[in-house]
């Protein structure tokens, strides 16, 4: 490029169209107006600096610590636990793909939905989750006080006090934070931790307990498979917390008479935990998978010739727990 000319201006790859009022983000409406959404169709590729740091609406505590997470488990050998096993061996994508306004009595704020892509091209069922501004800002503060040293040079959007709704800082924004999940995830002790991991998932895990306990069976699958997803992309198919929602779907769905698919995330779930004898799930999940087979007229043999191992190796098969019991106590 020649000395003097001007650099092209940075163009933003995305399909936007709307005519947004500016006003501050999660501050009182001075008139009625109407909402419009923003869609966002691809990946955004703003490129611009973005500065560190900011508040907005939600306060600085960080959410109790979720203690309901047992230890991760190797796929094979032993019953003890470990790490999730997984984190370095595929590439995670955050993408936000698009935003959209939600206006709640005088309150208005940007929703962005994030969705989680496992070995980028290959991945044809992406996850997703929907989290406004004041959420991440929660989370950034939370794994910066935890992690001080680490975070030092992870960029975070500042908040802005006009112009939020404009189009063009909602694509920074959209950006930024496909940036900032990036770069967490790129440090093993804030990827594996339970504030980043919840983030994802432990609103639809809450969520989908809280329907079994009161007997929404139907209403809590929805959440739980969500929450499955998003679990298995970060997670791996075999982690512990991966296999804790697989047996809360199967008792929802069990409950709901709808054995097929009881039995289908039963098996899942004991392929990943029939090599190991001790696990506290074995047992009822055996059990139960069983039952499921008997009334479905499926081989069952196998899997009783399992049960009887177990038996053998003198635990208790009789008086344990049943797999809903488990599930009912969880969260």
């Amino acid at each position: 490029m020649a000395t003097g000319t001007p650099e092209p201006k940075k163009r933003l790859k995305c399909d936007i169209s709307l005519d947004m009022e500016e006003v501050e983000e999660d501050t009182e409406l001075t008139s009625d107006t109407d909402d419009n959404d923003l869609s966002i169709s691809g990946t955004l590729s703003f490129d611009g600096d973005i500065t560190d740091s900011g508040e907005e609406d939600m306060g600085t505590e960080a959410e109790e610590p979720h203690q309901d997470h047992p230890p991760g488990r190797k796929p094979r050998g032993g019953s003890g636990g470990g790490g999730g096993g997984r984190h370095a061996q595929e590439r995670i994508v955050f993408e936000v793909m698009n935003a959209r306004t939600v206006k709640e009595g005088h309150s208005k704020y940007v929703v962005y939905q994030v969705h989680v892509v496992k070995s980028p091209g290959l991945d044809t069922s992406p996850a997703f989750i929907e989290k406004r501004y004041s959420q991440f800002d929660k989370l950034n503060q939370c794994l910066r006080k935890r992690f001080p040293h680490l975070l030092e040079s992870v960029a975070f959007p500042k908040k802005t006090l006009t112009g939020n709704f404009k189009t063009q800082t909602i694509a920074e924004r959209s950006r930024a934070f496909e940036q900032y999940l990036q770069h967490l995830h790129s440090i093993p002790q804030v990827a594996t931790c339970h504030e980043f991991l919840d983030f994802f998932y432990l609103e639809d895990i809450r969520k989908g307990y809280a329907m079994i306990r009161a007997g929404l069976y139907k209403e809590s699958i929805p959440s739980l498979r969500n929450a499955l997803h998003l679990q298995e992309k970060l997670l791996g198919e075999t982690h512990d917390t991966v296999l804790q929602t697989h047996c809360a779907i199967v008792v929802a769905y069990e409950a709901l008479d709808e054995l097929w698919h009881a039995q289908t995330y039963s098996e899942t779930a004991l392929n990943c935990v029939k090599g190991y004898l001790h696990h506290s799930f074995l047992v009822p999940l055996l059990q139960a998978h069983i039952s499921l087979c008997w009334r479905l007229g499926k081989d069952k043999k196998d899997w009783e010739a399992i049960l009887h191992e177990v038996a053998a190796k003198g635990i208790d098969v009789n008086s344990g727990p049943t797999l809903k019991d488990i599930v009912m106590n969880k969260h």
